[in-house]
């Protein structure tokens, strides 16, 4: 929804995401007026589509398809809700800003966001937003996505301890019923590399329909924001679509006698003409040109607003340029480095301006420039600090009510919603520690529990001892001799000392001495379990961790995944004091959230069963196990209903279940439907729409697998079921047109046709553009056909070539950047139906993109084992030679993943081929880069690839040892050859017998010829030099063994001969005297000795097994 201000196709490291990814720093994200939150760059327009639109304007008239239920009379108008807000928010002590006098993208940009977050100040307002973004253009044909819409804007600074609760107030302000509707929290991460801008925070669902973005801002301009502020960025279309239940934007209800379309319609149908079709290329360039010029002389003359309106002006050129398809990879670079300097530089000047003005507004930051005494030597006070929310002094315990017997126990940390994997992490991390401190203290127990949800995690131990053991010791002292004075009874420093640590008062009585030193007997009396806890659930809380992190306190550095609202501990009936992340504990938790309250609602416990007994009151499942199995039992039940079932595959770990079931505390089972119609397009649009996007259960057919025109979804706590599953429907009904929208349209090309837009789409910067790239593997297949066995069969070789040229082209597809994962899934079925390719061609584009993910289909036709080798061998080497191996902690290219799918390719095929070396593999790769490619790069890359190779074996269930035995040799950059090794060694160890003789035999002659350091294999054996009877028996076995390995070249027979070889080498040893005075014969024996260890050295390395 928050478009920022730069483009979605910033260039970044990665080439899919660069390709795909929805910057939120793109004043070109979307601009979806109703519940779709679909997201499109439009690469280039077709004339001939430009020429009728301008020939067929669209009508303002009602639209003809209209919500089931009726046009809600009873909502707001567009002009209400707007004016129904400013009251709202205005009521809680923001400003009433104005809109912008410049395009801006989002609310955000506006200089009352971007600027005024900076700085020590205080900063609330709201104010709506006109928010353009080019891309968005459909001349008013779209129902959902308009170039203008019109976001509601807040900024509360610092941040307030009830920002949800004053969210919620806003929307009964607006006429939500909040005790009908579902209202989440889903998290939102929002990153703009370009502005150096960042913050964490969720999209607020209503009914699954995102309507608003809140924010905790971190950082803008590179700078950090402290105070944290608030951002709540409501979209004001999608919010009265939603409201008014109508299908199309032109239908809103603007007041009551226009409608949306009446005022907006013909503005929007021409600005899209002229975003999309007409603008000036040439005007546009120079317009950028200029206001980045002008902005750089403001800068100069420390006129930081000023400066901002051109970097507006430019950003604004930018994405008009964007739309006609006009910026290149060169110049989109060039351009975003140019706006991402100015940005940084006006966010600085303008923190510098503010401090030289002496912070007009105050200032809320302990230690900022205008935190001086006055002319009495008294401090100043400060504006507007009424919102510290530091933490209140911690209560001491109160003995009374400690548990004289074992109790229970119970933990919790209270927060804002936690991103579904951050509760996963937290949990874990909670167990863990919360069993070391039990272990640590010596409490007793009879179980420990760790659950958690969205908002809270809890820990449950059952019959908790009320105290520790008594702990008696024996401490020894000092040295008699250094314990008393010359009199031999006053006791020296170091004994007084010793006294005091442990305690000992009376030191005749306590004492005990012998022959050399002073000893204390000590009891340590244990402490009660509710002191123990009370110091160690502070460092429970500060040792979590988490990969993104966010302050939101005043005047505190303390970070957290989401902001920590609550603490409580209890032991029986004793409340735990203490205070963690500037948060103290109390006697009470809190539910499910209260609908329509500004502040939130507490429930005071005084006792462990008080708390089981509330959560239980409010649905709360705390046991994610619990929570997955309820929701799971009434989605199928839910499905069989309309006789159908839900896909096994969403119960798999990390799949949709999971993460449905942490973004619930009490989950309320919905069954909805949408129109029959919308089951033409793809299954796999339908379904990536339903459960990436919407998080449904999708529902087939029992029989077929086809898919029912149903989904199930869950609802976080009581609700109107009616009222959630009809606005669920329109957000569904909405994100379907917008993909019929976007694959009608993706049907009026073809691949061939999107291909050429890849050279808008950056790979990488050294490595060119996608297009390019494509170019490479290309030109790479039919190497890499040839190398793998396959070059003789023209037909294979074409298909491949074809489907490596093609592979990525649907990444210029609408359908794509809005749907990323389907990346491959459209290419096969563009492929199909647009370019009427041959299944096995459009089949080997798909496979081409395979493997996106772990546990994912790989590749298994000969043409698209060939395109995908091609395409991941491409990215390998060329990113080995321009960026090296990823860091242990950030892999930004997902180079991890392109290895192991490229080695997993390689060996579920069984290509044991002498190309199938990934080093040969490799020096192909290398003449197509357009850059050098040192030795050292294509050794790293190689030996990368067999590490990844190592994970790969391990993980299908081999032991490490065997894996590495085969890997340390030559046979482990061959994956196919390494794979088919391993297993054939761990079968030739099952025969313990004979494997023993052939460690055996290598044992001591692989020792012996380590040991001898002066010793340089000659390479040779002289026969003429074996003159004892072992020698030259041990010899002639030898000879057998070499026969015998190189006749069957394999482990098994490798193992044989060597196991063949133990008598004659214990003879060898027992009888022959290796280091003899006569050198030459010394010398021969040590070649035949080292020649025997070297026997499995292509094939084995015996020193990395077990015994050996």
């Amino acid at each position: 929804m928050r478009a920022k201000m730069m483009n979605s196709s910033f260039s970044t490291s990665s080439a899919t995401t660069t390709a795909t990814k929805r910057s939120s720093s793109s004043s070109s994200s979307s601009s979806s007026a109703s519940s779709s939150s679909f997201r499109t760059r439009a690469i280039a327009s077709s004339s001939d589509a430009a020429a009728a639109s301008a020939s067929t304007p669209p009508s303002s008239s009602p639209a003809k398809s209209s919500s089931a239920a009726g046009v809600n009379t009873d909502a707001p108008t567009f002009q209400q809700a707007i004016n129904r807000l400013q009251d709202y928010w205005a009521s809680k002590g923001c400003a009433v800003w104005l809109p912008h006098n410049t395009e801006v993208g989002a609310g955000t940009m506006n200089p009352a966001t971007f600027l005024r977050c900076l700085g020590p100040e205080p900063w609330n307002v709201c104010y709506p937003e006109p928010s353009v973004r080019p891309d968005d253009s459909r001349y008013g044909d779209n129902p959902n996505r308009v170039q203008r819409h019109t976001q509601f804007q807040v900024i509360l600074k610092p941040a307030p301890a009830n920002p949800q609760e004053l969210y919620l107030g806003s929307l009964e302000a607006l006429g939500v019923d909040t005790k009908a509707h579902d209202i989440r929290f889903v998290e939102d991460n929002w990153e703009s590399p370009v502005l150096g801008a960042w913050g964490l925070g969720w999209e607020v669902w209503l009914d699954g329909m995102e309507v608003t973005q809140f924010t905790y801002f971190q950082q803008c301009g590179s700078v950090k924001v402290n105070p944290v502020a608030v951002e709540i960025t409501y979209g004001l279309e999608r919010v009265l679509m939603a409201l008014q239940n109508v299908d199309h934007f032109k239908d809103i209800r603007y007041n009551d006698s226009l409608t949306y379309g009446e005022m907006r319609l013909q503005d929007e149908y021409e600005m899209s003409v002229f975003n999309m079709d007409v603008a000036s290329v040439e005007n546009q360039r120079l317009r950028f040109d200029l206001a980045d010029k002008e902005a750089q002389s403001l800068i100069e003359n420390r006129l930081p607003l000023p400066a901002y309106d051109q970097l507006l002006k430019a950003s604004h050129a930018f994405n008009i340029l964007d739309a006609r398809g006009a910026v290149g990879v060169t110049e989109r670079q060039k351009l975003f480095a140019s706006m991402r300097d100015l940005a940084r530089n006006i966010a600085s000047l303008w923190v510098e301006r503010r401090e030289e003005l002496g912070y007009p507004l105050g200032s809320l930051v302990e230690g900022s420039s205008d935190d001086k005494e006055d002319d009495n030597g008294k401090k100043k006070k400060k504006k507007n600090n009424k919102q510290n929310d530091a933490a209140k002094p911690v209560a001491p315990i109160d003995e009374s009510k400690l548990p004289n017997e074992k109790a229970d126990f119970v933990f919790e940390i209270g927060t804002e919603e936690l991103p579904p994997h951050d509760v996963v992490s937290c949990i874990h991390q909670v167990e863990l520690a919360m069993n070391s401190i039990l272990e640590q203290s010596g409490l007793e127990y009879d179980s420990v529990s760790v659950g958690g949800t969205p908002r809270r995690v809890s820990v449950a131990i059952k019959n908790l001892s009320p105290k520790q053991p008594d702990q008696e010791s024996r401490n020894r002292g000092p040295p008699l001799s250094r314990a008393f004075e010359e009199d031999g009874v006053t006791p020296t420093k170091a004994l007084l000392g010793f006294c005091t640590k442990n305690n000992v008062v009376d030191l005749e009585k306590e004492l005990e001495k012998d022959d050399e030193y002073v000893w204390a007997n000590v009891k340590a009396v244990g402490k009660s379990a509710s002191e123990v806890m009370r110091d160690e659930l502070p460092k429970v809380v500060e040792s979590i961790k988490f990969i993104k992190t966010m302050r939101w306190q005043l005047n505190e550095d303390n970070a957290f995944s989401r902001p920590m609202r609550w603490l409580f501990a209890c032991h029986g009936q004793s409340i735990i004091p203490f205070s963690a992340l500037g948060v103290t504990s109390s006697d009470t938790t809190r539910g499910l959230r209260p609908p329509g309250l500004e502040a939130p609602v507490e429930e005071t416990l005084t006792n462990v069963q008080d708390y089981f007994s509330f959560l239980e009151r409010e649905g709360i499942v705390p046991d994610i196990e619990a929570r997955k199995n309820e929701i799971w039992s009434n989605a199928v039940s839910l499905a069989e209903s309309v006789g159908g079932v839900v896909p096994e595959g969403n119960k798999e770990s990390g799949g949709l279940l999971d993460e449905v079931a942490n973004l619930l505390e009490a989950g309320q089972p919905v069954l909805g439907e949408f129109e029959a119609e919308y089951l033409s397009l793809p299954k796999e649009v339908l379904i990536t729409v339903m459960k990436k996007h919407q998080r449904y259960f999708p529902v087939e057919n029992k029989t077929s697998g086809d898919l029912l025109n149903n989904f199930v979804t869950f609802a976080n706590g009581p609700c109107d079921v009616s009222a959630v599953k009809s606005g669920n429907e329109a957000v569904l009904r909405a994100r379907y047109q917008d993909a019929k929208f976007f694959y009608e349209n993706d049907c009026k090309e073809s691949l061939e046709t999107l291909r050429p837009k890849l050279e808008g789409i950056t790979f990488q910067t050294e490595l060119g553009s996608m297009l390019q790239k494509t170019e490479r593997a290309e030109n790479l297949a039919p190497k890499v056909a040839a190398a793998l066995g396959y070059g003789d069969d023209a037909s294979i070789v074409a298909m491949a070539t074809k489907a490596a040229r093609l592979a990525r082209a649907d990444l210029a597809s609408s359908m794509v950047m809005e749907l990323t994962s389907l990346a491959g899934v459209m290419g096969e079925h563009y492929a199909k139906k647009c370019d009427k390719l041959d299944d096995t061609t459009s089949k080997a584009i798909f496979e081409a993109n395979l493997p996106r993910f772990s546990g994912d289909l790989i590749a298994s036709t000969a043409p698209g084992i060939v395109a995908t080798i091609a395409d991941k061998a491409d990215t390998l080497v060329g990113l080995f030679a321009v960026v090296g191996a990823p860091k242990a902690t950030a892999d930004p290219f997902g180079l991890r993943r392109t290895a192991y799918g490229l080695v997993q390719t390689l060996v579920n095929n069984d290509l044991q081929t002498q190309g199938g070396d990934v080093r040969a593999l490799f020096g192909l790769a290398k003449s197509e880069q357009p850059v050098d490619v040192s030795d050292k790069a294509m050794e790293d890359c190689a030996e990368f690839t067999k590490r990844r190779l190592e994970q790969l074996l391990v993980d299908a269930g081999n032991d490490v040892e065997s894996v590495r035995a085969i890997l340390n040799t030559d046979i482990g950059f061959n994956p196919a050859r390494a794979s088919a090794s391993v297993t054939e060694l761990q079968a030739a160890m099952k025969d313990a017998n004979t494997f023993s003789k052939a460690k055996n035999v290598l044992s001591r002659p692989t020792k012996l010829i380590r040991g001898k350091k002066d010793f340089t294999p000659s390479g040779k054996i002289d026969e003429s030099l074996l003159v004892e009877e072992a020698e030259i028996e041990f010899f002639n076995t030898y000879k057998k063994a070499c026969d015998k390995i190189a006749a069957n070249q394999s482990i098994a027979s490798l193992i044989e001969a060597l196991a063949e070889m133990e008598d004659s080498s214990t003879r060898f040893f027992e009888d022959v005297f290796v280091n003899c005075e006569d050198l030459p014969t010394r010398q021969n024996r040590l070649d035949l000795i080292d020649s025997v260890a070297s026997l499995p050295k292509d094939m084995v390395d015996f020193s990395v097994l077990p015994g050996f």
